[in-house]
């Protein structure tokens, strides 16, 4: 969040309902309550200095502050040590009776800290007595602030994002895990874990594409957007990466409990619920011009953390496909129904069509429709063209395909012997896939409309 817009006090943090509800006690007596908070962050590393940047909330159970661990008091030093260097906000910390031995180190540190001349100086400690939910926390505090900022610089409404501190890690990680090599195992899943994440979690990645101008696909738009993905797996309760794209690209990692497998229903169940929860938001803060059209590309697979990069750009493949289908799609293949209904879109919704959209209007795709689409030049044109698509959702199976098409055996057969004269060849196989090919580019190269989500 950048210092120039709105912020948060600690007093100010530790009254929103989040932290409330965990009833935190600030040990550091003397500490100045007054100082800036800007975001939250979840860590669980024991020298968390390299990952700040200053006036950050630190969430962490210090889960390698074990209590059996010899060093223990002297490691708690040193983490101290690195918030104090730069100039976190305050430690909040959830350490539970159950480990008497860190609890008492904290108490001892925080008055050892209290007797030092720059105490006020010093990062804060906090200790909650009840169980919190750091994610909700997190939630809580950052729309907090990114409301400040709005309000403290409207002007910034005109194109300039205000990207969520928690998209902005989740991108670097993202970028790191693509980059030559990748990340040390144990690397990721520290960094996967500061986020709040489960260290062996599966997800399921999606990619929301924007739609529209480029004035309604602003950098600005793509990070209002995204605190809505944010927004949206908190509000079902399902740990989620969301990060930046490429342009006008939203990424989303669902995290998932599931075994390594199929996508089945949990999957789909999965990204039913985070793309209702998204279209919600979407619709309620859209009425201030803050969202824009989108749609969702879903790689329909569960996959390591490690595998993101490669995951993420099927996904974004799929969206950038879909897309373009849905924006061609003649108007009598439009169904309101389905547009009103449709969350998100997988390879198998695009059939033919999600590959052929990249090469329609291709000098090479005109010259193969222009070779095959004569057949089609006549009078009873679009009768035979309905014969060619309804063959194909059909199977070719022609009593299928005469009740379909409401027609009687002998009018069916009169229009394929007419289709292969025409054609010269039988009206089966791949004749038939050459017809139904060149009729998928015609209609993709046709003008249309694109809904919106």
């Amino acid at each position: 969040m950048d210092a120039r817009g709105g912020t948060l006090t600690l007093v100010e943090v530790l009254e929103l309902d989040p932290v409330a509800l965990g009833q935190p006690r600030l040990l550091s007596g003397v500490a100045d309550e007054n100082r800036s908070v800007r975001w939250a962050h979840v860590i669980g590393q024991d020298r968390p200095g390299h990952m700040l940047e200053g006036r950050e909330l630190i969430l962490s159970t210090l889960p390698r502050l074990a209590e059996d661990r010899p060093d223990l008091e002297d490691a708690l030093e040193q983490y101290l040590a690195d918030l104090d260097a730069v100039g976190a906000a305050a430690l909040a910390v959830e350490v539970l009776p159950d480990r008497p031995r860190l609890l008492e180190a904290l108490e001892a540190a925080a008055r050892s800290r209290d007797a030092q001349p720059a105490a006020a100086e010093l990062t804060p400690l906090l200790h909650f007595s009840r169980v919190v939910r750091f994610q909700q926390i997190t939630e809580a505090l950052h729309w907090e602030l990114v409301a400040r900022e709005l309000e403290a610089d409207g002007a910034e409404r005109d194109g300039t994002p205000i990207w969520d501190p928690m998209v902005s890690a989740a991108t670097n990680l993202i970028d790191d895990l693509a980059a030559p090599g990748g990340l040390p195992a144990q690397d990721m899943e520290d960094r996967v874990a500061a986020l709040g994440m489960p260290r062996s979690a599966r997800y399921v990645p999606l990619v929301v594409l924007l739609k529209g101008e480029p004035k309604e696909t602003t950098s600005y738009r793509v990070a209002q957007l995204a605190l809505g993905a944010r927004q949206a797996a908190a509000h079902i309760r399902r740990p989620a990466l969301v990060a930046a794209g490429q342009e006008a690209e939203i990424c989303v990692m669902l995290a998932v409990d599931e075994p390594a497998g199929a996508f089945a229903e949990a999957g789909r169940r999965a990204v039913d619920t985070f793309c209702a929860a998204l279209r919600t938001d979407a619709d309620r803060r859209r009425t201030y011009g803050l969202v824009p059209r989108y749609l969702v590309g879903v790689a329909e697979q569960f996959v390591t953390l490690a595998e993101a990069p490669g995951a993420l750009a099927d996904a974004a493949g799929i969206a950038r496909a879909a897309l373009r289908v849905s924006a061609r799609r003649p108007r009598r293949e439009q169904n309101p129904a389905e547009s009103a209904t449709r969350q998100w879109w997988a390879a198998a919704d695009l059939g033919l069509s999600g590959l052929l959209v990249h090469i329609a209007g291709q000098p090479e795709a005109e010259w193969f429709a222009r070779r095959h689409l004569p057949v089609f030049a006549g009078e009873d044109g679009e009768q035979l063209r309905e014969i060619v698509r309804a063959s194909v959702r059909t199977g070719g199976n022609k009593a299928e395909l005469a009740r379909e098409l409401g027609l009687s055996r002998p009018t069916l057969y009169t229009r394929i012997s007419r289709i292969e004269r025409l054609t010269g060849r039988p009206f089966q196989g791949e004749s038939l896939l050459l017809l139904y090919t060149a009729l998928l580019l015609e209609e993709l190269t046709a003008p249309g409309d694109a809904a919106a989500p």
